[in-house]
């Protein structure tokens, strides 16, 4: 299996294919056989991931769109219109970019072997890491990077 024809992010276009095109396509019936047979039951079994997929769009209303935008208008007496526009939009705009920027850099300017891996996926843009990658290095297992497992920071959320 070639996994760079298959994948449906791989790019070796330019910049706006491997940002913006190839996160709204829709996958082809290969792709999505090949998505198929994911062994995902790791996943399925992890109940804190479980919880955030069952209640996802409640939380996606409460943390994205009604507390950012109740905030300008509480605290600062913004007008609505503002709120939307700045809390809301540009701010779901930028966050995406700098997502997809993430898989886009790792494809359009390689990656260096020689660099150790970050702990963040912004990292890469600055040290071209394999952390971006681990999803094709070790596909067995979701906590195979440098994440693991959860940590004490679960605790407070």
């Amino acid at each position: 299996m070639n996994f760079r024809r298959d994948d449906p992010y791989y790019s070796d276009k330019d910049l706006l294919h491997s940002q913006v095109l190839a996160q709204i396509r829709t996958l082809s019936a290969k792709q999505q056989k090949l998505l198929d047979t994911i062994d995902m039951s790791d996943i399925e079994d992890d109940k804190i991931v479980m919880f955030q997929k069952k209640f996802y769009w409640i939380l996606y209303l409460i943390f994205f769109v009604l507390l950012p935008i109740n905030a300008p208008l509480e605290y600062w007496d913004d007008t609505v219109q503002a709120a939307l526009f700045v809390a809301f939009s540009l701010r779901y705009m930028i966050v995406i970019n700098v997502a997809w920027m993430v898989n886009s850099a790792h494809f359009i300017w390689g990656l260096d072997k020689n660099f150790k891996q970050s702990d963040s996926n912004l990292i890469f843009v600055i040290t071209k890491t394999y952390w971006p990658q681990y999803h094709y290095l070790m596909p067995w297992d979701y906590q195979t990077g440098e994440f693991g497992n959860y940590g004490e920071i679960l605790l407070i959320v």
